[in-house]
């Protein structure tokens, strides 16, 4: 992945947002069994340097069709 850029995002947020979104993921991997003590985590934005055609997530087959 040397052509995508990685942001870290969490640091960049208010604090009551951090908590949110810390809160929302915990509560995602308690109803999934995992306890969340066990991992960590952090939000990241990527960039593609190429565009987006590089993008796995934008080429994506939409299943509607």
């Amino acid at each position: 992945m040397s052509n995508v850029l990685e942001f870290d995002i969490m640091d960049c947020l208010p604090k009551t947002l951090q908590h949110h979104i810390t809160d929302v993921i915990r509560e995602a991997l308690a109803d999934e069994d995992i306890d969340p003590a066990t991992i960590g985590f952090h939000l990241a934005a990527y960039y593609t340097l190429e565009g987006a055609s590089n993008c796995p997530h934008c080429n994506e087959e939409d299943d509607d069709d």
